[in-house]
């Protein structure tokens, strides 16, 4: 989001999909299903699983993707990279809520979308237009520092 403020003017950028960029978006096409069948199922820990295993397949495509470095030699493809990014959050959004309710709403007001709304399981594949204008970017989670997670955890 921070890269979008700087490089795109806070807006979605338009994309030109390649094939690895198709393949990230399929893969978020049915996530709302399984986590929801899942949850429906009581399977919490599956669906936090499914969650977990989406988030990894996104950091995954952005570090093949390389954005900080195409952003100097292609920018038409960094700009694809960075709408496939805001595709996936939104998507993650609104299946990280039931999990991560306080993230959600975060990542939601970044994305400059409408809580309670963006929460409906049937928008959450529904695409972000290119040029829409996105909110002030957060940090979501606070790196834990392994000493006070220790400490904690023995006392």
């Amino acid at each position: 989001m921070t890269f979008i403020g700087k490089y795109f003017d806070g807006k979605v950028p338009q994309a030109e999909l390649k094939d690895v960029d198709q393949q990230q978006l399929s893969g978020l096409k049915d996530l709302p299903a399984r986590i929801g069948e899942l949850i429906e199922e009581y399977g919490f820990r599956a669906a936090q699983g499914e969650l977990m295993a989406a988030a990894r397949a996104a950091n995954k495509y952005f570090d093949t993707k390389q954005p900080w470095s195409t952003r100097k030699s292609d920018m038409a493809d960094c700009g694809t990279t960075m709408n496939v990014c805001v595709q996936t959050l939104r998507t993650l959004t609104t299946v990280m809520q039931p999990f991560l309710p306080f993230a959600a709403v975060k990542a939601a007001k970044m994305l400059n979308l409408e809580a309670p709304g963006c929460f409906a399981w049937q928008a959450a594949t529904e695409p972000i237009a290119a040029g829409s204008q996105l909110g002030q970017a957060e940090i979501l989670f606070k790196k834990l520092d392994p000493e006070a997670v220790g400490e904690s955890a023995n006392g």
